[in-house]
């Protein structure tokens, strides 16, 4: 092996290279070549419409929202990555699905549809819209809701015991929080949140993790119905989807913004661990040219390891090996 100065000074000879997801360092020394890390990214799916959120059922079947120019559901089975128009979803009646939640079996998934504002009801065996949550069968004030609880509705999420369904509105005189009581449809005022976009529920203490476009922010809401900026600034740009992990310990945020002077795209995804719920701790983003404004991230039910990232702008869906990425950063 080389020794002394003369490997020093080969060993200097160092070329910055750049890969679809880190820069590397390919060193030569004589006729060393340090290889490069293996590459945590791995293509799921390029779909011809912009996906919007994410969600695997029981069997790992991952369920993507779409926008343009087909608006409605497409199912990614496993081991495939062929997005298949799920024709049960009923495309001609959805209009801009944008949030998705199962009910604990499986059996129903509730549909947030920012176009119609309102929540769709699928049975999933069979794919029929059952029931509808619109503002004409919710029992609300009219005092607290002139205009009626959903307005632009963007996330949806289930309490743990799944009897309320928490919805986001953000439609520009509208940005709050409400929840449905499932059982008798009674519609309440939760947390009026600046311009929130999805919503996601920590199993383990009940609380919900909200992202706050305009105020660089993440609030929570705690099950008892306090509701605070729980994340602000700092690595936080822009936040659209907030998820965390089958363990519920670790906080994953999208963040996506086009610089007013530049049009420089920032996108990455922020990692926090909450193990301590009453004080976040920031681990690492999670970077790459593979990302093009990341919209969401979800988890499989047999593996926490890697995180499904949905990419707004390039259409496509990743995988992100959590594991490979924390090495290839040390």
């Amino acid at each position: 092996m080389f020794s002394g100065h003369k490997a020093t000074a080969r060993a200097k000879r160092c070329l910055k290279y750049g890969t679809n997801s880190e820069n590397f360092i390919k060193c030569f020394v004589g006729s060393l070549v340090i290889p490069p890390p293996p590459d945590p990214f791995t293509l799921i799916s390029q779909l011809n419409s912009t996906p919007v959120s994410m969600i695997y059922d029981n069997n790992n079947n991952l369920y993507v929202t779409v926008d343009v120019p087909n608006s409605g559901i497409f199912i990614i089975k496993p081991n495939s990555s062929t997005p298949v128009l799920w024709e049960s979803s009923q495309p001609t009646t959805l209009n801009l699905p944008v949030a998705m939640c199962f009910n604990p079996t499986f059996t129903q998934m509730y549909v947030v549809d920012f176009g119609n504002s309102e929540i769709f009801i699928i049975d999933v065996a069979t794919g029929i819209i059952t029931n509808e949550l619109t503002n004409t069968n919710l029992d609300y004030d009219p005092n607290v809701f002139p205009n009626g609880p959903l307005q632009a509705c963007n996330g949806g999420a289930l309490n743990s015991s799944s009897t309320y369904l928490y919805v986001t509105n953000t439609d520009p005189n509208w940005n709050n929080v409400i929840r449905i009581k499932l059982d008798t449809l009674e519609t309440t005022l939760v947390a009026n949140i600046a311009y929130p976009i999805l919503i996601c529920n920590n199993k383990i203490n009940n609380s919900f993790f909200v992202s706050s476009l305009t105020t660089n922010s993440v609030y929570i809401i705690t099950n008892e119905g306090q509701s605070y900026p729980y994340i602000t600034g700092g690595e936080i740009s822009e936040p659209r989807g907030v998820t965390v992990d089958n363990n519920c310990r670790t906080l994953f945020v999208t963040n996506y913004n086009k610089n007013g002077t530049t049009n420089a795209e920032i996108n990455y995804i922020s990692v926090y661990n909450i193990t301590n719920i009453n004080s976040p701790t920031f681990l690492f983003n999670i970077t790459g040219s593979v990302l093009s404004l990341p919209r969401d991230v979800c988890f499989n039910y047999n593996n926490n390891n890697n995180a499904i990232i949905s990419n707004f702008q390039s259409k496509t869906i990743y995988s992100c090996n959590l594991t490979q990425y924390v090495k290839n950063l040390q």
